[in-house]
């Protein structure tokens, strides 16, 4: 990976949030098959299909289309937004944590999202008395990318 250098997600993220729809798809086609019969089940499905899955595929299309980041000698920039641009700058001084997570789906395309968590206190949101964490941003990459992109932020930090 390279520094200095705008980057994008690579394009085998596209293909795994729409399998990912069609499982979810093929899952509420068999919940509503159960429930009320077959007929009743393919009516259903499309109907998901047309007001759910297709304008959150293009939603996703559109977040994927603008999402791009710079890793640079002491800081990333991540660039997301849709409508409304958004530009973080995180610098590496300002990383809590750097975490990996891949779960089957992703495994299947090679893929693994990167946490970046820093100590500001917009990732931590409380509802209904519960504190909910999230963290400064994510990236998704190659599982090789996301090792390296760990191991330098890593050394960069300590």
């Amino acid at each position: 990976m390279n520094l200095n250098i705008t980057l994008k997600m690579p394009n085998k993220v596209k293909f795994y949030y729409l399998i990912k729809l069609i499982l979810l798809t093929l899952f509420a086609f068999f919940l509503f098959s159960l429930l009320g019969g077959r007929t009743f089940g393919a009516i259903m499905t499309w109907l998901m299909v047309i007001f759910i899955n297709i304008p959150v595929f293009i939603y996703l299309l559109l977040d994927y289309m603008n999402f791009s980041f710079i890793v640079k000698d002491n800081d990333i920039i991540v660039n997301s937004g849709i409508l409304i641009k958004r530009s973080k700058l995180i610098p590496f001084d300002k990383i809590q944590n750097i975490d990996l997570k891949s779960g089957p789906l992703m495994r299947l395309f090679g893929l693994t999202r990167v946490n970046i968590w820093t100590s500001s206190p917009a990732q931590i949101r409380i509802r209904n008395k519960q504190s909910e964490h999230t963290p400064e941003s994510f990236i998704t990459l190659y599982t090789e990318d996301a090792t390296w992109l760990q191991n330098f932020m890593s050394h960069k930090v300590n």
